[in-house]
């Protein structure tokens, strides 16, 4: 071979490798200094993962400090579609152990994003499936899910949270910000299947837990209410039923519970009526129940004492704008204890027109009606209740007795708690406290409270309340072992073209257990309820069975009846003809 050949080849392969050296240098330069970030960058989106850590939401406790609603840690299942090797195959297997659409969840695995959410919140037996199977892009990951042990207990109380336990209805939605918590974060290394390397923490955020309530609500109370409204909801065939427990001393919410309800763990299953609270929602005429308010009036001003008798006019009488009053039974002179006691239209109308339009608009709405009370529930109405200049000539023949207002069941609880408590008006409430994530109080409530009529007042119409229950129209919700008072209402409902309906009634009973020195207010109420309507018949034994077993459960000891009841007549015989006894 000659030199120049030789030469010529060694510049040859001189050549080349140089080339090739210089396309590896211009490659490393490259990929070091003009693409390196982004390479990096591609790098961690690969080999490192972000996980989101949610907050443990807070629990909501009995006034026992008795879990009610808590939050507990399940598996749900995601992926990173890019590392998915084959999405059908792992689609149709998945669906087998989930029980949903394969399609479904192909079309999630076939997305071009780094997260997706397969399945959240399944069974423990489904989790266990799912690890059995070395899949590459699929993992398990544990969140809290919320859990109402006592299923639609409290439902209307409680309320609900979508999937990310984020508050929608009740007290999860009124309290959201407290319960919630805040979520936190992990920054995690893959391997190369891109599973997690559990330990391996680049950085990371704790989650921190939100706070725990403590209710004012008693679970042993809460149950007995929602079984008694239950039985008489189905047994009467209502539309609807409300109770509440109230301790009328703080004011606070012992129990509360609506007909129809729903599951807080599948509240979409149930239509938006049977979400509805009706206890804060739902505005009615009170009927009778009503009187309490215009003989209070009438005590505190002095203008009534409960011996006087009142002429009854014998069951009917024409007032302004030549309406009709009727009584349902036909009722000569009673005393104005009586005209309670009996729950007499004529008399309380009459004894009424002393104290004037202004007088008696001032006390409807010292007891509360005509606004909402600040219960701590979202949705609550203020009722009705016209102003002054929009009262019409038959207005102070009708709101005495309980027409032209609209109430709702809780205001009616509120100012029978006035009554029952010496004359505070106090206001309602659930949360007693609040507990930060190591149970220890951060917060507690503060009563509020304003005096509405005097404490001699409200004596004086306790006794007469008391009469009710053990000779008038509340019979049905005596008890042997223990006092009562309280006032029956039966309501007709008003028809779309603003005339009361023949067939649609409102039921109430709205009273206090013991009479004297009572420990609790209930309020019962059916809507529509089907044959018998009066509040008497279908409302009272309601309170009676409640009433009962709540004084057993709070260790009440056992009262015989009122020294101060007296034996008459179910029915006063009315006076002869002529017989009249005007007021004065």
């Amino acid at each position: 071979m000659s030199s120049r050949s030789h030469n010529a080849r060694l510049v040859w392969v001189v050549g080349v490798l140089s080339a090739a050296f210089l396309v590896i240098g211009l490659q490393l330069v490259s990929l070091q200094i003009l693409r390196a970030s982004r390479l990096q960058a591609m790098a961690r989106s690969q080999h490192q993962v972000t996980i989101a850590i949610p907050p443990m939401r807070g629990a909501l406790l009995d006034t026992h400090r008795q879990p009610l609603v808590q939050s507990l840690l399940v598996d749900s299942v995601y992926a990173d579609p890019r590392h998915v090797d084959d999405a059908r195959t792992i689609a149709h297997r998945l669906a087998a152990v989930l029980d949903v659409d394969a399609g479904a969840l192909l079309a999630k695995l076939s997305q071009p994003r780094g997260f997706v959410w397969l399945a959240r919140h399944i069974t423990p037996d489904q989790a266990q499936r799912i690890r059995r199977m070395p899949w590459r892009g699929v993992w398990l990951t544990s969140e809290p899910k919320r859990f109402y042990p006592a299923g639609d207990l409290g439902s209307h109380l409680f309320g609900f949270t979508d999937i990310d336990q984020v508050g929608l209805e009740g007290l999860e939605l009124f309290y959201d910000a407290i319960l919630r918590g805040e979520a936190g974060w992990r920054k995690t290394l893959r391997d190369g299947r891109g599973r997690e390397l559990w330990g391996w923490w680049l950085d990371r955020r704790p989650a921190k837990s939100g706070g725990s309530l403590v209710l004012s609500i008693d679970r042993v109370l809460q149950y007995l209410a929602e079984r008694e409204l239950d039985r008489a909801y189905r047994t009467s065939r209502a539309k609807g039923g409300t109770i509440i427990i109230l301790d009328p001393q703080t004011g606070a919410i012992r129990a509360l519970a609506n007909r129809p309800t729903f599951d807080p763990h599948h509240p979409q299953r149930a239509s938006l009526d049977r979400h509805r609270n009706r206890a804060i929602t739902d505005v009615n005429e009170p009927g009778s129940v009503f009187k309490m308010i215009a003989a209070s009036a009438l005590v505190e001003e002095g203008l009534i004492q409960p011996s006087e008798r009142i002429f009854c006019e014998n069951g009917e009488m024409t007032v302004a704008g030549g309406h009709v009053i009727h009584d349902v039974h036909p009722y000569g002179s009673l005393t104005f204890q009586e005209v309670i006691q009996y729950s007499s239209n004529i008399g309380t109308i009459k004894a009424a027109q002393r104290l004037g339009v202004e007088r008696l608009h001032r006390y409807v709405r010292a007891f509360g009606f005509g606004e909402v009370s600040g219960v701590d529930l979202p949705g609550e109405v203020r009722g009705l209740v016209r102003p002054l200049g929009r009262w019409t000539k038959t207005s102070m023949n009708a709101v005495p007795i309980g027409h032209e207002v609209g109430v709702t069941a809780l205001q009616t609880a509120c100012a029978m708690a006035t009554i029952a408590n010496g004359g505070r008006w106090v206001k309602p409430h659930l949360l007693e406290t609040v507990l930060d994530p190591q149970g220890r109080v951060v917060e507690q409530i503060t009563l509020v409270s304003r005096r509405v009529v005097s404490e001699a007042t409200a004596r004086t119409v306790r006794a007469m309340l008391a009469r009710v229950v053990e000779l008038g129209t509340g019979r049905s919700a005596k008890m042997k072992s223990y006092t009562a008072a309280g006032k029956t209402g039966t309501a007709q409902k008003l028809e779309p073209d603003g005339r009361y309906s023949h067939s649609k009634f409102v039921a109430t009973f709205a009273g206090f257990v013991p009479a004297e020195q009572p420990k609790l207010v209930i309020v019962v109420i059916l809507d529509e309820p089907r044959g018998a309507y009066y509040g008497g018949v279908v409302a009272a034994p309601v309170f009676k069975a409640v009433a009962q077993e709540a004084m057993q459960y709070l260790e009440v000891p056992p009262q015989r009846p009122p020294a101060t009841s007296i034996k008459s007549p179910a029915r006063p015989v009315p006076p002869p003809a002529g017989q009249h006894e005007a007021l004065r």
